[in-house]
């Protein structure tokens, strides 16, 4: 049951604050100390496992991330679905009840471009120098960062719900400390899906096997769940907005006594 709060706490700023930060981070190294920290403000818990790493498990990742970017888009399925979460209708500066405004995603003219092609798929496919161009922006992306974490859970699907909770409680911490954050979510989803036929199923294969060996800590019989990216960055140019209140809840009647 919910009860009225008997005070109400001074509201925490960082909840304001926090967003996707799309753009190239500043690329500076993590002390040891702030690494530590935020170690501490977030803990593992049962289900969930949070591993926290600096600029030598970024490069790492770069080229994985590039390759992850590239196969996500020759999937049909997983391109339209991403497709169809941005608002290619929206002007830029143009506010959004749903849905990512392209302005929200930080692209170049050259990769915006990139992006609008994928929606055609040419007689002969994906356009392949597209392709590129998203990926070389992926790579970027990541190894401009300061570090990442991982969050690696066990059990079935009902564990995503602290997965959930595990990221929204890191990413607090990260901005709490003034640092920005961009989950990276193509390799987890490569993980995942299943991934087209042919060629690219073997490709994806080989690119998840690297990505798990990327983390040779997290046990085998553990799902690599989420990747985020974090580091010291401009602030966004345009922030996503998110659903109202009554969009994201759903009121359910009390049992009877």
């Amino acid at each position: 049951s919910i009860r009225d709060p008997t005070r109400l706490p001074d509201p925490d700023l960082a909840r304001t604050r926090r967003a996707t930060n799309r753009r190239l981070y500043d690329g500076r190294a993590l002390d040891d100390a702030t690494l530590r920290a935020l170690g501490e403000a977030v803990p593992s818990r049962d289900r969930t496992q949070l591993h926290w790493f600096g600029r030598g498990r970024v490069r790492a990742l770069g080229p994985l991330v590039e390759r992850a970017e590239e196969l996500f888009y020759l999937d049909d399925a997983l391109r339209e679905r991403a497709l169809a979460a941005v608002r290619f209708d929206v002007k830029d500066r143009e506010a959004a009840a749903r849905g990512l405004p392209v302005a929200s995603l930080e692209l170049s003219s050259a990769e915006r471009a990139a992006l609008v092609g994928l929606r055609k798929p040419g007689v002969s496919g994906v356009n392949a120098a597209g392709l590129k161009t998203l990926g070389s922006r992926a790579r970027k992306q990541m190894e401009s960062a300061s570090g990442v974490l991982l969050i690696a859970a066990q059990g079935d699907d009902e564990v995503d719900v602290d997965v959930g909770r595990a990221l929204q409680r890191a990413w607090m911490a990260l901005t709490q400390r003034g640092l920005a954050a961009h989950p990276m979510t193509k390799l987890v989803s490569l993980a995942i899906t299943p991934s087209a036929a042919g060629t690219e199923n073997d490709l994806v294969k080989a690119l998840v096997s690297a990505f798990r060996r990327t983390f040779p800590n997290v046990p085998d019989d553990w799902r690599l769940a989420m990747l985020l990216r974090f580091g010291w960055a401009e602030p966004t140019s345009f922030r996503a907005g998110r659903y109202e209140l009554e969009e994201s809840c759903a009121e359910i009647s009390a049992p009877p006594a």
